[in-house]
């Protein structure tokens, strides 16, 4: 009865369906690959294959230990086999048949790239504290580097894995000053910068993201370069820049805590995208194009009193290049 159960066993073993254990590295890393499950009886023969190819291979008291490919090294104790300094062309299945018997675990060495420094993208442009919901999304350029985690933080809180794209609103979201993101992969993991809260009632403007989404802006709408730009802070002018630069203003701390609009217009046929849809724009640039007519008035004002003035200090030279005989008449004048 003892040696029925035995063989019954051995047989429920046999057929236990096999599985793949994918195994990521980068190219140049390392790998180990272990037994599984860990032979219950000593290792008298073991054999190890890359695709259908004898890798490592040890036989007890008839054939030592040989390897076929350089930088990796097998522990006959364990079985266990580790390889350094992979190349892509190493990238493949591995097999390992202990003491006559196929090992039902088989592993998948794959080559993945490390995963980029992610930016925080935010939908829609317009998001401000006067919305509702948005959309956050943690991009990067991820080609060759999946699979890839996302992972989520608010403000200094815990890191909660989640998807690319987080949905913040103004309910659950609304007292939250920063969100960051993470990207991982199992070779390596990146952070982004914090991106302020635009949903926050009272942004704090001496984070670094402000700078970089006020660029963003001007970038996004105007991918040619061939638009004008005019911003406002708070209540004041609009006034005519290229970028804003906040860290310059926030020298100034009457400027801290104030909002900031843009807007951004093509020649052709008049549009504009400002951050804030109740205000209305005037013309910046009017003032500019008046201003400019004004100065140009002066200058020549100023250049025609210069000729007058130099034209009275040589008056006399000129009334005798202009009327020689008269000139001697007075000379002769003078000298009686």
């Amino acid at each position: 009865m003892g040696e029925v159960l035995v063989v019954s066993l051995l047989v429920l073993a046999s057929l236990r369906p096999a599985s793949t254990e994918e195994k990521f590295i980068k190219e140049g890393g390392s790998v180990t690959l272990d037994l599984r499950p860990a032979p219950s009886d000593p290792i008298t023969i073991i054999q190890w294959k890359f695709q259908d190819s004898i890798l490592a291979e040890w036989v007890e008291d008839v054939l030592p230990l040989a390897h076929n490919r350089e930088h990796i090294k097998l522990d006959i104790a364990s079985g266990r086999l580790a390889m350094e300094k992979m190349t892509k062309a190493e990238e493949g299945v591995y097999s390992v048949e202990v003491n006559h018997l196929v090992q039902k675990v088989t592993y998948n060495v794959m080559f993945i790239k490390d995963v980029p420094k992610p930016d925080i993208w935010i939908a829609p442009l317009t998001c401000s504290h006067e919305s509702d919901q948005c959309t956050l999304s943690c991009e990067g350029n991820t080609t060759g580097a999946e699979p890839i985690t996302y992972s989520w933080k608010t403000g200094d809180g815990e890191w909660k894995e989640s998807r690319r794209d987080m949905p913040i609103t103004q309910e659950d979201h609304g007292h939250v000053k920063t969100f960051t993101c993470k990207m991982k992969n199992p070779v390596s993991e990146e952070e982004s910068d914090p991106l302020p809260n635009r949903l926050l009632r009272e942004m704090p403007l001496e984070s670094s993201g402000v700078r970089y989404e006020a660029v963003l802006i001007k970038e996004v709408l105007n991918p040619a370069g061939s638009s004008w730009g005019c911003w406002r802070l708070g209540a004041g002018p609009w006034t005519e820049w290229r970028q804003l630069h906040l860290d310059v203003l926030l020298r100034d701390p009457e400027q801290r805590g104030r909002g900031f609009w843009c807007r951004m217009e093509v020649p052709g046929p008049p549009w504009g995208r400002k951050s804030s849809p109740h205000d209305s724009v005037p013309p910046c640039r009017l003032w500019i194009k008046v201003l400019g007519a004004v100065m140009r008035s002066l200058a020549l004002l100023a250049l025609l009193g210069v000729v007058v003035f130099a034209v009275w200090r040589s008056r006399e030279t000129l009334r005798r290049l202009m009327c020689p005989c008269q000139s001697r008449e007075r000379d002769y004048e003078n000298e009686a």
